[in-house]
C-alpha cells in the first residue's frame, strides 16, 4: 500500500492511520497493539483501534454496533430542543420535513451494514425517535406507540432496516441461485431463493443471512417488479400491511443484548 501511495506521488498521515482487530468476542482478539511499516529505510509506526469512525459510521473491533446507536441516539436527542422551538412557529407538514432532513437521514444512512445491532440498542434509538414525534404531536409520554407511528406514517428505525434489506435483495437476485427446496423460509413457489447456511449466531445477524428470508415472504408479484422504483413502492405498503410487530419479531431472531 506505501508503495502504491508512493507511486501515485500521494503521502499518508501516519498520525491519523489506525488499524483495527475483529474477532467476536474480546478474548479472540490478537494480542499485538500496532504494526511498523518499512519503507525506503523508514519505519512507521500504525498503532490500533477499538473504534473507528468511517464516513459517518462507527465501526467497533465485535461488530456490535453500540457505539454507533450510542451516536446516532446523542445526534438525535440533540434535535429536541429545536423542534420544541420550531413547533411555535411551523405547520406539522413542515415539521416532518424537517424530520425528513434531519432524523432520518440518522435513521436510515448505512443501516444495512449497522442493522444487526442488538434488540436493546433498537429501543433505546426508537425512544428518541418516539420522543420526536410526540413533540411534533405535541403527544405527552404515555401515548400509544403504535398510535403514533399510524398518525406519523414514518417507518421506525428496524421497519427501515428491513426496507434496506429487501432493496438489497433485489438488486442482487438474478445472482442468487434459486432453487425449490430452501434451508429457511416459507416457500410459496419454485423461485424462492435458497437461504445461505450459518451456523454461528454472528452469521445469522448478518443482511447476507436476514435478506432472503425477509424477501422469500413477499409476494412473487412484487418479486418480478420490472423496476426498483415500483419495487420500492410496493414494499412501502407491504411492510405497513405486515406490521410493525411482525418487522420487530422478525429482527429477535438471534438477537441477543
Amino acid at each position: 500500500m506505501m508503495e502504491f501511495f508512493a507511486l501515485k506521488k500521494l503521502t499518508i498521515n501516519m498520525e491519523k492511520t489506525k488499524f483495527m482487530k475483529f474477532a467476536s468476542y474480546r478474548d479472540g482478539l490478537p494480542n499485538f497493539n500496532r504494526l511498523e511499516i518499512e519503507l525506503n529505510n523508514t519505519i512507521f509506526i500504525v498503532s490500533s483501534a477499538d473504534v473507528i469512525k468511517y464516513l459517518g459510521i462507527t465501526i467497533d473491533s465485535h461488530l456490535r454496533w453500540d457505539e454507533h446507536s450510542d451516536n446516532i441516539i446523542k445526534k438525535i436527542r440533540s434535535l429536541f430542543v429545536k423542534f420544541k422551538q420550531l413547533r411555535n412557529v411551523c405547520e406539522e407538514s413542515e415539521l416532518f420535513k424537517i424530520y425528513y432532513g434531519l432524523v432520518q437521514p440518522h435513521l436510515s444512512y448505512g443501516v444495512l451494514a449497522w442493522g444487526s445491532l442488538a434488540d436493546c440498542h433498537y429501543r433505546h434509538i426508537e425512544i428518541v425517535q418516539k420522543f420526536i414525534l410526540k413533540i411534533i404531536y405535541r403527544k405527552n409520554s404515555t401515548f400509544p406507540t403504535d398510535d403514533l407511528f399510524n398518525m406519523a406514517e414514518i417507518f421506525t428505525v428496524r421497519q427501515l432496516y428491513a426496507r434496506a434489506l429487501l432493496i438489497y435483495q433485489y438488486e442482487r437476485r438474478k445472482q442468487q441461485p434459486v432453487n425449490e427446496r430452501v434451508i429457511v423460509g416459507n416457500l410459496r413457489d419454485g423461485t424462492s431463493l435458497r437461504v445461505p447456511f450459518m451456523k454461528k449466531t454472528i452469521g445469522q445477524k448478518s443482511f447476507s443471512y436476514l435478506s432472503p428470508i425477509l424477501y422469500n415472504e413477499i409476494s412473487s408479484i412484487v418479486r418480478n417488479c420490472s423496476s426498483i422504483k415500483s419495487f420500492k413502492r410496493y414494499i412501502k405498503k407491504w411492510i405497513w400491511q405486515y406490521g410493525r410487530n411482525s418487522i420487530n419479531n422478525f429482527l429477535k431472531r438471534n438477537k441477543f443484548c
